[in-house]
């Protein structure tokens, strides 16, 4: 807990350093306003739901919904809101009850965040960092996430630098007016409520991330990525159940109380001509639950006119299955750690899509505004263990100089 007020104390300190140097914002030549609001739908179906023990509907719908605001002074100094709310239906979630259409059933989740980024006008250089609020009715997230980035004098090399820290709480009952909308306790699987599972119920995540982008040529630039995640508390997942082939009896799913986490990433992008462009990213990951994941990520821009552009995409994933897994009713009562959570499972998967975007970049009248672009994205995911997903993404974009 004190580590967390110790943070936030650290970017308000941050920001107000930022802010007292050369007397900002004393001359204040413009003013711009970028604002990004979207819409998303992502639907699914499966039946290896954790929730009953890797057996079982994994439906689940979710409505999002948006916007992001950068107001920008003297072309310096940016704040940074963003904010978004999902609507969640899950049959899979359902089925903690075992009763159709509970509480449990419906629910919503909601984010917001604020920050501060400054850019060096002679300089390839900014700095930044933001407070990030989310909450749902089993969840209740806070973090602070500090970044830079600064390059060299041709500007045709950059080096990045990210780091972030999420303090979660996964008590239930902030959404419910039976709990007086207080956290009250971990949600456990209706007839697995006989008894307290875990005797905590907080989760901290640290994230690290280096990026180096280094342009080869007028065609050819690469991208470098390095990362480093550390979780502590309950990793686990408080209503999946866990059932054994040695035991009548189910319980609920137990992992590590520490999970780390490296990805490695290495991208090109080449500009083919002025109307094409290649973008290829492969990534590796490691953690220390026995899973090894390879990812190829394949984008090709097309420019058909200065104002019409069309972007196919395409993802190749592969994973080894952590050594905490097992499908349903094959763990024994004697193992220390299991899950039977698909998501941890062995499996190859593959996710294919095409972008539009229109960008009339289109003054309204004569005022300051201008209606800067318009891009919608479908996507196809599908995964060897029966899993398929679709997902839509609308988006709208607005500026004012």
């Amino acid at each position: 807990m004190a580590m967390r007020y110790t943070l936030v104390i650290i970017l308000l300190f941050f920001i107000y350093t930022v802010f007292a140097q050369d007397s900002l914002f004393k001359k204040k030549h413009f003013t711009a306003v970028d604002i990004e609001t979207f819409y998303s739908y992502y639907s699914q179906d499966g039946d290896h739901s954790a929730v009953t023990g890797g057996i079982g509907t994994e439906k689940l719908h979710v409505h999002s919904a948006g916007f992001n605001v950068d107001v920008t002074t003297d072309t310096s100094h940016t704040i940074i809101v963003e904010t978004y709310i999902d609507a969640i239906t899950s049959a899979s979630v359902d089925n903690i009850n075992f009763v159709v259409s509970s509480a449990s059933y419906h629910d919503n989740h909601l984010s917001a965040h604020i920050g501060y980024q400054y850019s060096a006008k002679k300089k390839p250089f900014l700095i930044g960092g933001k407070y990030m609020f989310g909450m749902e009715s089993d969840f209740l997230s806070h973090g602070i996430s500090l970044w830079t980035s600064f390059g060299n004098k041709l500007q045709n090399r950059h080096f990045s630098l990210a780091i972030a820290c999420f303090f979660d709480d996964l008590r239930w009952g902030r959404l419910s007016e039976s709990t007086g909308y207080k956290p009250t306790t971990l949600i456990y699987p209706y007839e697995l409520r006989y008894k307290q599972w875990f005797d905590i119920y907080r989760r901290n995540s640290y994230n690290l991330n280096i990026g180096l982008r280094q342009d080869i040529n007028r065609k050819l630039s690469m991208q470098l990525d390095l990362g480093f995640i550390l979780q502590k508390g309950l990793i686990s997942t408080s209503f999946h159940r866990i059932f054994f082939y040695d035991s009548d009896s189910g319980k609920v799913e137990n992992l590590p109380r520490r999970r780390l986490q490296f990805p490695v990433g290495f991208g090109l992008n080449y500009f083919l001509n002025p109307y094409l462009i290649l973008k290829a990213y492969y990534s590796y990951y490691w953690d220390d639950i026995g899973i090894n994941a390879h990812a190829v990520n394949l984008e090709l821009p097309v420019k058909i006119n200065y104002q019409v552009s069309l972007y196919p995409f395409f993802r190749l994933y592969h994973q080894t299955a952590s050594i905490y897994f097992k499908p349903f009713s094959e763990h024994s009562v004697f193992d220390e750690f299991y899950t039977s959570d698909y998501d941890l499972s062995g499996f190859f998967s593959y996710k294919l899509g095409l972008g539009f975007g229109y960008y009339p970049d289109a003054r309204f009248g004569k005022s300051s505004w201008s209606f800067n672009n318009v891009v919608f994205r479908y996507a196809y995911y599908s995964r060897s263990d029966g899993l398929d997903a679709h997902m839509l993404t609308f988006l709208l974009n607005f500026k004012k100089l």
